[in-house]
């Protein structure tokens, strides 16, 4: 029995100014490459990255939860 592909979690940031960084080009903290955006906490990082590594680590917990 296959289980259900799980669904990539997605973050809008559209309509939150923090995640902006004013048009300073940074290394991401995730990939190294240069972004624009900031997380939560205003350390530069890309959305998409962000989202991999959030899934990611539910994904784990996840199967951790499963092997309980």
């Amino acid at each position: 029995m296959s289980r259900p592909t799980p669904q990539r979690i997605g973050l809008n940031w559209r309509h939150d100014p923090v995640h902006w960084g004013g048009g300073h080009l940074l290394p991401c903290r995730l990939c190294g490459r240069g972004a624009f955006c900031r997380d939560q906490d205003g350390r530069p990082c890309h959305k998409t990255c962000l989202e991999d590594l959030l899934t990611a680590e539910r994904d784990i917990a996840e199967q951790r939860e499963r092997a309980a």
